[in-house]
């Protein structure tokens, strides 16, 4: 796993103290910080190779929970043989359309691409056939630029997240009394009354208690966190069991 930052990354935003702060200990945090950054964006931001072993649904579609940077080779339903290439689309665009929220594999229908010496399954029709890993796909895979570099958002992020962790003692949870969310309703109403009536209403928000952060601990720096969301990775969703080309 290569680091998105250097130490003199660091030194250049700020952290001049290398007495304080050794280069050994930069190098730690950048690497404690970096799987942290992963882990809570649920995405990888450097090109990895790796062979994957996916489920086929019964569609056309495969998707892919990272986005794909290049595919050396795909091999559907248990197959030992490679698919040909011209028979899949790869959805690995970082421009427009940038692919990277929707990162997948379609199947051509094999009436544009083939004809009945070349067909590999029958019907004129290939499909993911349903199954538990028995499709595979070995490529390079990660969140990068056109470039093949680290966005620098997240350069930025974890810059940040790393000086603060390395300057600031991480916080105690309960050491600080959680601060109280603002009023779901400003001037919330208590009591009216009109001619002769009177209605008092019980104050339910002083049983609102003050909701933690999921980062509490980690850091309430908005700036990450704003890049965090930004740059988190789409829930997976199933795909259709229908072919769209059908």
């Amino acid at each position: 796993m290569a680091a998105y930052i250097t130490v003199a990354d660091t030194r250049a935003a700020g952290l001049t103290d290398d007495t304080t702060y050794p280069d050994a200990a930069v190098t730690a945090a950048i690497d404690l910080w970096q799987q942290v950054l992963e882990r809570a964006c649920r995405q990888w931001f450097d090109s990895r190779n790796l062979t994957l072993k996916l489920d086929g649904t019964d569609s056309d579609t495969l998707h892919v929970g990272i986005p794909i940077i290049s595919l050396e080779y795909l091999k559907i339903n248990d197959h030992p043989d490679e698919l040909n290439p011209s028979y899949y689309r790869v959805y690995n665009g970082r421009s427009y359309p940038d692919d990277r929220r929707n990162p997948r594999i379609k199947l051509r229908s094999l009436s544009e691409v083939s004809d009945i010496y070349s067909a590999p399954l029958d019907s004129h029709m290939l499909r993911f056939r349903k199954g538990r890993h028995n499709q595979e796909v070995k490529g390079d895979f990660g969140f990068v630029e056109d470039d093949g570099s680290t966005p620098l958002p997240i350069k930025r992020a974890l810059t940040k997240l790393v000086i603060e962790k390395l300057v600031n003692p991480i916080p105690i949870p309960g050491a600080v009394p959680p601060v109280p969310p603002p009023p779901i309703v400003a001037g919330a109403l208590l009591e009216e009354q009109t001619d002769g009536h009177r209605v008092k209403y019980a104050d339910v928000f002083k049983f609102i208690e003050g909701r933690p952060s999921p980062y509490l601990g980690i850091t309430q720096d908005q700036e990450i966190l704003t890049i965090i969301r930004l740059y988190r990775a789409p829930l997976g969703m199933a795909a259709p069991a229908h072919p769209s080309y059908m």
